[in-house]
């Protein structure tokens, strides 16, 4: 019934007029309900206010994989063209033709890590990203329907493989309906800076 997000993308302009999106990063959940949902996006607002930090959560199902789930993926124009889990490709679109060269892993095409996997409508190169996607269900909103956590974070999708894995271990196999908190909180990580030298 919705998303939730940890940012948005604003329009700006480029010297020559023209105009682009820009991923802006955000200290809060961005979270957007389907256009069918304005009540549930009202009660949820009355609960959370605008820019919400932390949000209880259940999780629909036992099953991990069932929940969430991590590829790497490379769209253009809004169309998924790529989906690999890290060794093979299990989709893979010609961006030339359109045309489906892998569909559910077959055949076997191995995958590369930053691989160009095509080209976008301005012939740019096109690299797969990460994304992962963590279904939800919020309590407050008294619904058995669930929102999807966004993220193309690689630590985000470490950090959340390593919580679901460390919840089912302690709760003996059982995931699905324990009270958590999903929380957005800064952490210092490594990332690349000048001459190559990680910061």
């Amino acid at each position: 019934i919705g998303v939730i997000r940890k940012g948005r993308k604003e329009t700006r302009t480029r010297k020559d007029g023209s105009t682009y999106e820009q991923p802006v990063d955000l200290k809060y959940f961005k979270v957007d309900f389907d256009v069918q949902e304005k009540i549930t996006a009202e009660i949820f607002l009355q609960k959370y206010g605008p820019e919400p930090t932390d949000i209880n959560i259940i999780l629909p199902f036992n099953d991990i994989d069932a929940c969430w789930s991590a590829f790497l993926e490379a769209y253009t124009a809004g169309r998924m063209v790529e989906r690999s889990d890290g060794e093979k490709f299990t989709y893979l679109v010609d961006t030339k033709t359109g045309e489906i060269k892998v569909k559910g892993g077959t055949p076997f095409t191995p995958y590369s890590e930053g691989q160009i996997v095509g080209h976008d409508y301005q012939n740019k190169p096109v690299k797969c990203r990460p994304v992962g996607r963590l279904k939800v269900i919020i309590p407050e909103l008294a619904r058995a329907a669930y929102l999807i956590v966004l993220t193309t974070s690689i630590h985000d999708i470490g950090n959340i493989s390593g919580q679901l894995g460390a919840f089912k271990h302690l709760n003996s196999g059982r995931i699905a309906g324990i009270p958590l908190v999903l929380r957005r909180r800064p952490k210092m990580i490594s990332t690349p800076g000048k001459d190559g030298v990680r910061v």
